[in-house]
């Protein structure tokens, strides 16, 4: 067999929420979209003694704001902005509104003796002015990651945090689609949607470059959210074509675990490309919804024709929704008991 289609289909955008209503009937307002979060990371300035080793921090620093949920973020290659750490308001303006971010970070490294020193600030798009302070300080590879995570946290949450004060700079709430019903349609199962935040979380992340193309690599307890979908691993790589924020191909693997309302796929590596919105399950691989089950050698969900496509050895059961009773005829409110004419 070389493949099985299962009709499916998504609804583009978060899935609803279903509001109480008030006692007098009025239904209650929708609740506001969190401020859409675009960061700008500079190149930062270098001051110590000529070939000191070292990263590229300001690169890293981008790539660490870029697994925290943010919308976009521009880095030092793509923002095309002067190295210095002390810009003009009217520099960070052009720059912000050249790369349409909210926020840039600008900064300075500097190497003392073997510490590094991480100085970075926090300017605001709209006017230039400054928005925070942060500074972190390492000796060795694992402490510069810890600081470089610790920094990207402060500023996205500041920016994230000016940002609501300012409803100008947040878009306007969008028409959102009718909830989901899980029976309607079996191993309707999204994906990452490509117009939404992407969160990764692990406890170690590793980083390297081969010319302008940048690899991160994800370990223990992997957790990746997009929307109302999560993806879980033991390992996962982010692969960035140059010049890019965004990463072109996820791959996960160890224990792959992806989850949607009440729909779960797991299989042994998920490989996730981005600009063909295809989602690829390898290994195991099986698909539930609630008893519905779907399994196979391989299961690709294939977004933007609405499908999934199972290959290898497929396996597919349905169980039918029940049967509603048929209510009973309405009484005839002048009959006697017991059914009698009077």
């Amino acid at each position: 067999m070389s493949g099985v289609d299962v009709a499916w289909q998504w609804r583009v955008g978060v899935a609803c929420l279903a509001l109480a209503l008030p006692a007098s009937g009025a239904a209650l307002p929708p609740a506001a979209e969190p401020p859409r979060v675009a960061i700008g990371v500079a190149a930062f300035e270098s001051v110590g003694p000529a070939g000191a080793p070292g990263p590229d921090v300001a690169r890293l620093l981008a790539d660490r704001i870029g697994t925290r949920g943010v919308h976009a973020v521009v880095g030092p290659g793509e923002l095309g902005a002067t190295r210095s750490a002390e810009p003009t308001p009217a520099q960070i303006q052009a720059w912000a509104a050249a790369a349409a971010v909210s926020t840039i970070a600008v900064g300075r490294a500097t190497w003392i003796g073997g510490r590094q020193s991480i100085d970075v600030r926090l300017r605001t798009g709209d006017s230039g002015g400054l928005l925070g302070t942060y500074v972190a300080e390492a000796t060795t590879p694992e402490e510069l990651a810890s600081g470089l995570d610790r920094l990207a946290g402060e500023i996205v949450d500041a920016t994230v945090a000016w940002l609501k004060l300012d409803d100008s700079a947040a878009p306007p709430s969008g028409a959102q689609g009718p909830p989901r019903n899980a029976k309607e349609n079996p191993f309707g199962i999204g994906g990452f949607q490509s117009d939404q935040p992407l969160s990764i979380h692990s406890d170690e992340l590793e980083a390297s470059q081969t010319g302008g193309a940048r690899r991160l690599v994800f370990t223990k307890g992997v957790r990746v959210e997009q929307a109302d979908m999560t993806l879980e691993s033991a390992r996962l790589e982010a692969f960035y074509p140059e010049k890019a924020s965004q990463p072109e191909r996820l791959v996960a693997s160890g224990g792959v675990r992806v989850v949607q309302g009440t729909r779960e796929a797991r299989c042994d590596q998920a490989t996730y490309y981005r600009s063909e919105e295809r989602l690829v399950c390898e290994g195991h691989a099986e698909l539930r919804d609630g008893d519905d089950r779907v399994a196979g050698a391989v299961i690709e969900f294939d977004l933007a024709a609405e499908r999934v496509v199972v290959k290898g050895g497929a396996t597919v059961l349905f169980h039918p929704e029940p049967d509603q009773p048929e209510p009973p005829p309405a009484r005839d409110a002048n009959a006697a008991p017991g059914g009698a004419t009077p």
